[in-house]
């Protein structure tokens, strides 16, 4: 899952399944997928909207923060 980073990740990771948070509202997600996002970004620009909504369920369904770069970008694992 991702927020603006599916083509990028599409083409840098071939078969796998990359999902964009911005399509729709996620309920829940896969336990062990991975989340790549700009929490930041989410918060000042998507507050109320899909990709944010479904940032703060993913964290309510439960992460474990993997890597965390100084740009502010995170990928984090489902629980």
């Amino acid at each position: 899952y991702t927020h603006g980073m599916g083509p990028a990740l599409s083409n840098y990771c071939p078969g796998t399944e990359v999902t964009e948070l911005w399509y729709g509202r996620i309920e829940r997600f896969e336990p062990g997928a991975l989340v790549l996002v700009a929490p930041q970004n989410l918060e000042e620009q998507w507050q109320g909207l899909h990709p944010w909504g479904s940032w703060v369920r993913v964290r309510e369904q439960g992460v474990e923060r993997v890597e965390e770069r100084p740009d502010g970008w995170v990928i984090v694992r489902v629980r």
